[in-house]
């Protein structure tokens, strides 16, 4: 049985959602009342578990026989399970972090241990995912992480309960449901505001997740207040954020036509012709890293959503990081693009004028409305169902 609590004694702004680790990312605004907690079926990883009896349950079986294990050998466990999750192998992390919570109660550690679980888990669901799409595998996992973090806050452990509800909002939104995110964030930005760790990574995920939503207001509200509450926090980050905050201040206003006549593949199609469709723009370059790192899931979307969404991409050319020289030539471009296996026509931005008119980087996708409107703008990786969905709708 779980036990959700409405208010233990308070993350995520827009931020987490691209530089963050896959499970401890930022997500929406609005303070809204909390649903009771249910564990959705969710996509899987490859780790099994019994999930037959509730983990509450567990432990209190677990907690009734005597924990004589040493200093030493809780460290050494611990050890073995933490080394696992920087390695990357989150299913076995999972597995380790479980079977120290499980062994150890009453453990000093024992809280954690489950919060770490419940982390992995969401890892192994992220990752079970197809091209950010859920799947019942991914959900399998997600299911498991709400049930650990549901058992950490039936502990009341105010040390842990920021973490957990803002690792809640985590699974909702890679779980693809954004509502159900948007509540978990608020949960943790109504009473945990103040913290530094969770309470700013809640708010910037929760804008994250209204900008999905096309909730443009509320997640320039919530960058707002990230920027106004933690202002020197983090140079780095905030520097992201502001760039966040000035291509989301452009959202709803009209596309600005390609500049360039050149097409690198494809039948031309300048964006004038498209009214009336909904419109992504992928910008990108050959010659760029984090490209190649999207072009799959690029591909995966645009096949998804043949004949509902009109892909058309932008070759933003490479330039030399110190003269600023272009590298990318259009006869260059011409030449790689087709080894990227992009199906879609391809205009080429010369002089960078439609990524400057944009605000565009690379990777970046762009979504249009049917009016020829920019509403959404992120990384291709971040790119929600929902969000299709919505346009598609209107």
């Amino acid at each position: 049985m779980h036990t959700r609590l409405r208010n233990p004694t308070g993350f995520f702004v827009i931020l987490a959602g691209l530089q963050l680790s896959a499970c401890e990312q930022p997500a929406a605004p609005q303070v809204v009342q909390q649903p009771p907690v249910t564990a959705p079926p969710l996509p899987a990883a490859s780790v099994e578990t019994d999930c037959s009896a509730p983990l509450e349950d567990a432990e209190s079986t677990a907690a009734s026989a005597a924990d004589a294990s040493s200093p030493q050998q809780l460290e050494a466990e611990w050890s073995v399970a933490w080394d696992l999750k920087t390695k990357g192998d989150h299913a076995a992390a999972a597995e380790k972090f479980e079977a120290f919570a499980n062994s150890h109660p009453q453990a000093a550690r024992a809280a954690e241990a489950q919060v770490e679980a419940a982390n992995s888990w969401i890892n192994v669901g992220f990752q079970r995912r197809d091209h950010g799409r859920s799947n019942a595998a991914a959900q399998e996992a997600f299911s498991t992480a709400l049930r650990h973090l549901d058992a950490v806050l039936a502990r009341q452990d105010k040390a842990f309960a920021a973490r957990a509800w803002y690792l809640r909002g985590n699974t909702k939104l890679y779980a693809n449901d954004l509502a159900a995110a948007e509540l978990e964030y608020s949960e943790v930005i109504r009473t945990y505001l103040s913290d530094q760790e969770w309470g700013r990574r809640a708010l910037e995920k929760r804008s994250e997740t209204r900008r999905h939503r096309l909730d443009t207001a509320g997640a320039i509200a919530d960058l707002d207040l990230y920027l106004r509450t933690w202002p020197t926090q983090d140079a780095e980050r905030t520097k992201f954020l502001q760039r966040t905050k000035a291509y989301t201040m452009a959202l709803g206003k009209p596309a600005q036509p390609f500049a360039s006549q050149d097409w690198v593949q494809g039948t031309p199609m300048p964006l004038e012709m498209l009214l009336g469709e909904v419109v992504a723009l992928y910008f990108f370059s050959t010659q760029c890293s984090f490209c190649d790192a999207q072009r799959d899931t690029v591909a995966a979307w645009a096949k998804h959503l043949e004949g509902k969404v009109r892909f058309v991409g932008v070759l933003v050319p490479q330039q030399d990081k110190k003269s600023g020289a272009i590298v990318e030539p259009l006869d260059v471009a011409r030449a790689d693009v087709p080894k990227k296996r992009f199906d879609f026509p391809v205009v080429y931005d010369h002089g960078l004028r439609s990524a400057v008119s944009f605000m565009a980087s690379k990777p970046d996708m762009v979504l249009l409305d049917r009016e020829g409107r920019v509403r959404w703008h992120d990384s291709p990786k971040n790119l929600q169902p929902g969000t299709i969905a919505a346009l598609l709708a209107e």
